[in-house]
């Protein structure tokens, strides 16, 4: 059975909202920062009109509050209630598509993304949006999910997770393949973005082990198209792989990649 990935992600915020901030923020890099830091940190610190392009629950753009205008743009109208909550009246929110943004031409200096780019099929139209309303010269700067760091947790879980998946012939069709390698990004780029300067960025956070089972739904969505049952079994597999931890905390390592590019003048 192939689930269609756009109806899962909506499925998925409209459970969850701030999920992704409860994942994202208790990795760390060797230097302490989480990844929203890590983008943050490499753009001016008077950015000016920023907007931050499925944006969530507003994690990230609470980190931008020197810009002079901060707009959020996100499908799930769950997130965007919690991301108004934290962030109050002074920072537009919309509830729209990256495809299609109620936006005018040229009118941002900056656009942010975090973790949302490679999920979307239609990936070419959402970066011809975020060209059309940046000015020329403006910045994008985005985290996408990067190489996986090969550690003996993580093999298990993409060894169990495989396992589960086609015990219950779940399949879930999400995201443009080029965003899985650095060659289809430089494709997906070229013309209308400069040559984009590209970081790995590397986090880890420990995990008690009891908490692997509140911890991988919320981090994977093809484990949320489990069964019930499926998600224990998953969760007891990788248990049982890491037994021999002796009840320490399990560290959990996840790589992303940060590309800083700007619009072509």
């Amino acid at each position: 059975m192939t689930s269609d990935g756009d109806a899962v992600l909506r499925a998925f915020h409209r459970r969850h909202p701030g999920a992704s901030r409860q994942v994202f923020c208790g990795g760390r890099t060797a230097d302490g920062r989480t990844p929203y830091e890590v983008l943050v940190d490499g753009l001016p610190p008077a950015p000016g009109a920023v907007l931050d392009l499925a944006c969530g629950d507003g994690s990230l753009l609470a980190h931008l509050d020197a810009a002079t205008t901060r707009t959020g743009v996100d499908m799930s109208p769950e997130e965007l209630a919690v991301a108004r909550e934290r962030l109050g009246p002074g920072v537009r929110l919309v509830e729209a598509r990256a495809e299609a943004l109620p936006l005018a031409d040229g009118g941002q200096d900056v656009v942010v993304s975090h973790m949302a780019l490679m999920l979307m099929g239609r990936v070419e139209e959402a970066l011809a949006e975020v060209a059309r309303v940046l000015r020329p010269g403006g910045r994008f700067h985005f985290v996408v999910s990067g190489p996986a760091p090969d550690t003996p947790l993580q093999r298990a879980f993409r060894e169990a997770l495989g396992a589960a998946l086609r015990a219950e012939d779940v399949r879930l069709a999400v995201g443009d393949p080029r965003t899985r390698t650095r060659e289809g990004w430089d494709e997906l780029l070229a013309g209308a973005f400069e040559p984009p300067e590209v970081e790995t960025v590397l986090t880890r956070r420990e995990l008690e082990p009891g908490a692997l089972r509140d911890f991988l739904p919320l981090a994977f969505y093809p484990v949320e198209l489990l069964s019930p049952a499926g998600r224990e079994g998953l969760a007891r597999a990788l248990l049982d792989a890491v037994a021999d931890t002796g009840g320490a905390p399990l560290v959990w390592e996840a790589g992303c990649w940060l590309f800083r590019t700007r619009r072509r003048a």
